[in-house]
């Protein structure tokens, strides 16, 4: 049975953090891992899921959530393109108390660590790791690509819905009667119109009251 490597993750207490893998081959080229995923988990009071995704051809990033200040253990297991799942990393976690409490409002996980992790060519062998810090740097370029890539989606659904009206649809919808009561204008509800009698009858009524308005003894 093939054996994880042993990594020991030190973390902050409530501060998520993420550890960047690199997968390479015994012969130190890059891994293609696609088609397969990773799981993984931390334990201390209970067992949490790490968030773990593969990122690029050869690349995945592991997100430790929120942690408490302890101690605690994880293990990781890869899942290959045949549905056979194998241990990748385990070891143990320490996340040192804070001083500072944390405001709660910042979710991004600072990149805390870099793996380069070669797998055996064997199911009896064991996983190999090496620290790599290089990786980080690129992962925070893929970061900021995947960021302006966001955003330039953001901009173009902007640029349509504007195009199309849907945004001032929206607006005025949405927005535009908030802002109006803001500035104290008060907004009366409109009732629809009650139905009245059909347009022959309506039609009839008019003629009567005219004849009864020229010739009033005619009328009667």
């Amino acid at each position: 049975m093939r054996q994880a490597a042993n990594y020991n993750v030190h973390a902050t207490e409530s501060l998520p953090q993420s550890l960047a893998l690199h997968f390479i081959s015994p012969s130190g080229e890059d891994m293609d891992i696609s088609g397969m995923t990773l799981r993984g988990a931390v334990v201390q009071d209970g067992v949490i899921m790490l968030d773990c995704a593969v990122t690029g051809v050869s690349t995945a990033l592991v997100t430790w959530p929120r942690l408490a200040a302890g101690c605690g253990a994880y293990d990781i297991f890869l899942t290959d393109a045949s549905g056979k799942e194998y241990p990748l990393l385990k070891g143990a976690v320490h996340v040192m108390s804070r001083v500072t409490p944390p405001d709660g409002t910042n979710e991004a996980a600072a990149v805390a660590g870099a793996l380069d992790v070669s797998i055996p060519e064997t199911e009896d062998g064991s996983v190999t790791i090496v620290e790599n810090p290089s990786i980080v740097v690129e992962e925070l370029v893929r970061q900021a690509e995947a960021a302006r890539d966001e955003a330039e989606q953001l901009v173009e659904t902007l640029e349509e819905q504007v195009e199309s009206g849907e945004l001032v649809n929206e607006a005025v919808a949405n927005k535009l009667p908030a802002a109006l009561k803001d500035a104290g204008v008060e907004l009366e509800a409109v009732m629809p119109p009650t139905p009245g009698p059909s347009s022959e009858a309506t039609r009839s009524l008019g003629e009567t009251r005219f004849w009864r308005g020229i010739c009033p003894t005619a009328a009667a």
